[in-house]
């Protein structure tokens, strides 16, 4: 699901894995070993200019960002506002937060020593080389173009690293969102009232309707 409010790009996107109440619940495995291992550090860090020229860096999360990221989260607004993320207190954004990064890919962007956005591809069970897409951006850094320049920044590395397919879920009326996607090559492939599905295949074949992604 996107949870924009007036932002109309894509600086807050909730993912499906680990959402609370949703119809799935995604359990992350040995697969996102295989994309993790290649190495994403050759091609960061990146570094973007934001329309009030502030300097962003994209960069691939590590450990001693920990600390920064969780800072973010305990930041960030609206509380709860997508499928209950992110998580409400610092105990339960840590125990959200542990298993994505470690059994997902999840690159971070900077304002100096700040975590000010983070961006999720979790592997989806049974698809090889599928992967879920979540983004979240400090609300004090959106209008400023980072959340789309940090999706299509994510989605070249996946593709370099060898994903196939990324799926993400964005509400049905969030008509700017959904342009964006579309402009980065999503396709709708399903409508689950108030959210609909959307499907990126880099090799640009269409979604097999005989070989569902999605984990109920």
């Amino acid at each position: 699901m996107v949870f924009l409010g007036s932002e109309p790009t894509t600086d807050h996107v909730a993912p499906g894995p680990q959402q609370a109440g949703g119809r799935r619940r995604i359990s992350m495995g040995h697969e996102c070993s295989e994309f993790l291992s290649k190495g994403l550090q050759q091609h960061l860090p990146l570094q973007f200019q934001t329309r009030a020229g502030w300097l962003v860096e994209f960069v691939e999360y590590r450990k001693n960002l920990f600390e920064p990221l969780v800072a973010m989260y305990e930041a960030f607004e609206p509380k709860r506002g997508a499928q209950g993320l992110p998580p409400l207190g610092r105990d339960r954004i840590v125990a959200w937060l542990r298993p994505l990064l470690s059994e997902s890919l999840n690159l971070v962007a900077l304002r100096g020593d700040k975590v000010i956005g983070h961006t999720m591809l979790c592997p989806v069970p049974l698809r090889r080389g599928c992967a879920e897409f979540a983004i979240f951006v400090h609300q004090d850094f959106r209008n400023q173009g980072v959340g789309t320049e940090f999706t299509r920044v994510t989605l070249n590395y996946a593709k370099k690293d060898g994903l196939h397919q990324i799926w993400l879920t964005v509400e049905v009326n969030n008509f700017p969102a959904i342009r964006v996607y579309k402009k980065l090559g999503f396709e709708i492939s399903d409508t689950y009232y108030p959210e609909v599905e959307m499907l990126l295949n880099f090799d640009g074949a269409r979604q097999d309707p005989s070989k569902p992604y999605r984990v109920m």
